[in-house]
């Protein structure tokens, strides 16, 4: 039982797409929404907590994030782009990205403030 629960708990784990972290805002479908020459990219993206009664439920989606990154990398504010269709998903995706670091925008070679898109995916296996 104990094997079975770390299986699911595995094939749980965050489609935010681990492999593919470092180009979240160009190379996950993220958006860079800045007047920049380069847009930020994920350098540690948290992998948010799956609300145990959305596991139990079966529950999955898809919550889309609007997030400002400063100049510094750190985010700077979070807001739902669009819902996963689970207050308990957006919310867990919501507050795992608040500790999420980027390599920020720069323009003209200097770092900027910018918001990207940032999907989180939640789905079980």
């Amino acid at each position: 039982m104990k094997s079975a629960y770390r299986a699911v708990n595995l094939s749980a784990t965050w489609l935010v797409l681990a492999g593919a972290m470092a180009v979240l805002a160009v190379g996950c479908g993220g958006k860079a929404k800045v007047a920049a020459d380069t847009a930020p990219v994920s350098v540690s993206m948290p992998q948010p907590a799956y609300p145990e009664a959305a596991r139990k439920a079966g529950i999955e989606g898809k919550a889309m994030l609007e997030v400002t990154v400063g100049a510094d990398g750190a985010v700077l504010s979070a807001t739902l782009a669009q819902s996963s269709g689970n207050g308990a998903l957006d919310t867990a995706a919501l507050q795992a990205v608040t500790t999420a670091r980027f390599t920020p925008a720069t323009k003209a070679g200097k770092p900027v403030e910018a918001r990207v898109t940032v999907p989180y995916q939640f789905k079980l296996n």
